[in-house]
């Protein structure tokens, strides 16, 4: 008999920035963004070794900044739609890019630099940040929604299979449980009342939903009265290490 295995989906395309390994997947994708874009106007091997690190500086407050924003609304954005998730999330990482940008632009400025990460104004630099920033999030969020989806098809197709596997396995599983209960009734009436117990637990658990949420202790019990069943069936047949 295979019991159905709790599992609790995230509805929203939006991965958990709370956690560590999103927020360095991020971190990973803005530095590799830096290096491109460095390379993309590279003319002199020591300037761009400089003009590296201000992309990297300002890409990397870009992309934590919008991981904490992420993290912090992911109670509101459960409440949402995924269209006004996409949404919100959107403009909001807009909004950061901006905001940093015109900080990064007065903060050079004032320390004399005359074109920061390589603008010659103040409006073009906002400007390309903001455009660069609009692509790159656009992608970002269309590839995490893709990626959700895709993760849902396949979660709904295993558990479709296992499903059908349960259909077959339970009939059978349950006349021969029968069968064993009917034959220690009489010479084991003890054994017989603690199968039927078993029995019941397990098939308890079996009409549960399959996303319902179970502890490993209590997987772990049903387990055991699984193979103390079977043990009753198959006997010395069943090894156990």
């Amino acid at each position: 008999m295979i019991l159905p295995v709790a599992r609790a989906t995230d509805r929203l395309f939006i991965p958990n920035f709370c956690t560590a390994r999103p927020v360095f997947v991020l971190v990973l994708m803005g530095e590799l963004l830096a290096i491109v874009l460095t390379l993309s106007t590279a003319t002199d091997v020591n300037a761009s070794f400089d003009d590296l690190a201000l992309k990297s500086l300002f890409i990397q407050w870009v992309t934590l900044c919008c991981a904490a924003v992420l993290c912090a609304s992911r109670r509101l954005y459960s409440r949402l739609s995924e269209a006004r998730v996409a949404t919100v999330a959107y403009v909001s990482m807009l909004a950061i890019a901006w905001v940093l940008s015109e900080l990064a632009w007065w903060t050079l400025d004032y320390l004399s630099n005359p074109m920061p990460l390589g603008a010659a104004s103040r409006g073009g630099f906002l400007a390309r940040n903001l455009a660069i920033a609009a692509i790159v999030m656009a992608i970002a969020l269309r590839y995490m929604y893709v990626h959700h989806h895709w993760e849902q098809r396949i979660e709904s197709e295993a558990e479709a299979r296992l499903q059908a596997l349960q259909a077959r396995i339970r009939p059978h599983f349950f006349f021969n449980c029968m069968n064993t209960i009917a034959s220690l009734t009489r010479s084991h009436p003890m054994l017989a009342e603690e199968a039927v117990e078993d029995l019941a637990d397990l098939f308890r658990a079996s009409l549960l939903p399959a996303r319902h949420r179970v502890t490993l202790g209590g997987e772990l019990e049903l387990c055991r009265q699984y193979l103390r069943i079977e043990a009753l069936r198959l006997q010395d047949r069943l090894a156990i290490d």
